[in-house]
């Protein structure tokens, strides 16, 4: 019986021991990070999607990683990433969690170097319930996602290769007789969106990138659940977060203190003054009109085929040294709209006139 056991408590070893190194595969973005060459030039293809088929198209820049920063806040483990993509300049990203961050969010910190170096480093925070643009590096690749609310709901806006991705394959596949694709394999291939002719699409087609990014994103956002609880519960985590809270404080108390200096300041005093007087000369040179119609209207100047909607009670100040019409929202695209005078030119600066 022993003997019988034996291959069966190794075989189970064994399938545990790889669920265990599977589990620990999924790095976070942080970890990823470290591996990642910055002087690496990437070529990035937009994805297009219609259902549930897309095709990549490939952008004609060569986008790179301006720089990977040791992040301020805990520099041993994660980094500020400035990065170009389809901005097409430098946009600072961070990770999306202090324990294990899955994506890095478009953001960067609150204040400028003085309040930095005195109160802290402090990342933007966004409003809840906003979608944000994040990165993904995953196997070489950058993935950008925009419309990102959660790792089930975002949208893939583009994706980064390294301008050599899939050279070292085909390298090693030289000399190999090609294996013909079966009519259900094209299809398939067709289906997902193969952008002909494009070598470098055609292998991320082959090498399902987006499916394998869904894939991260789950198993990733499970173990962030788990590896966050633990660390938000320790006392590194405790301290961290709570420290972190207090410098957001005591920034937001300085933007405050800074608000009431400036309102006291003499700088402040002249520019209200200075509003004054420019709203004083705008007054003389232009005239106010008020719609008392009881629906919109669309005013036009004396010449011009587009009007200003006038909403009904509202009122809005025009240019007194012209002819104004009144006309309806739905005028024709004729000279003034083909509407009536209300005003004309040179006779009623400084007033308010209503249309009744």
């Amino acid at each position: 019986m022993r003997y019988l056991l034996t291959p069966f408590i190794t075989i189970l070893v064994i399938f545990l021991f790889g669920f265990i190194n599977t589990k620990d595969e999924v790095l976070n973005q942080s970890e990823i990070l470290k591996g990642v060459n910055p002087n690496q030039e990437y070529i990035t293809f937009t994805l297009q999607k219609s259902g549930e088929d897309y095709s990549f198209v490939r952008e004609r820049y060569i986008n790179k990683i301006t720089e990977i920063i040791s992040e301020k806040n805990m520099p041993s483990k994660h980094f500020q990433v400035m990065v170009e993509l389809s901005t097409r300049k430098p946009a600072s990203y961070l990770p999306d969690n202090w324990a294990f961050p899955i994506t890095y969010r478009k953001s960067w910190y609150e204040g400028d170097e003085k309040d930095q170096e005195t109160i802290g480093y402090i990342p933007r925070e966004l409003r809840t319930g906003m979608s944000e643009s994040r990165l993904v590096f995953l196997d070489g690749i950058i993935y950008e996602l925009s419309g990102y609310y959660s790792p089930e709901k975002y949208s893939l806006y583009s994706i980064s290769v390294p301008i050599d991705y899939g050279k070292k394959e085909d390298k090693r596949e030289e000399g190999k007789e090609k294996k013909k694709m079966s009519l259900k394999e094209k299809l398939k291939a067709m289906k997902g969106g193969i952008t002909i002719g494009d070598p470098i699409a055609k292998k991320l087609q082959e090498d399902d990138v987006v499916e394998r990014l869904k894939v991260y994103l789950n198993a990733a956002n499970k173990k962030q659940e788990i590896v966050h609880s633990k660390w938000a519960n320790s006392q590194e985590g405790k301290l961290f977060l709570e420290n972190l809270e207090l410098k957001r404080e005591a920034f937001n108390k300085s933007l405050q203190k800074e608000k009431e200096e400036y309102y006291k300041s003499d700088l402040y005093k002249r520019i209200q003054r200075n509003n004054r007087l420019a709203e004083g000369a705008a007054a003389t040179s232009s005239v106010t009109l008020v719609n008392n119609t009881g629906h919109d209207i669309r005013i036009y100047e004396e010449g011009s085929y587009n009007g200003f909607t006038l909403r009904n009670g509202s009122t809005s100040r025009f240019d007194c040294e012209k002819n104004l019409y009144s006309a309806s929202t739905s005028a024709p695209n004729v000279k003034h709209g083909g509407g009536s005078l209300v005003v004309s030119g040179g006779t009623s600066c400084g007033q308010t006139i209503e249309i009744n």
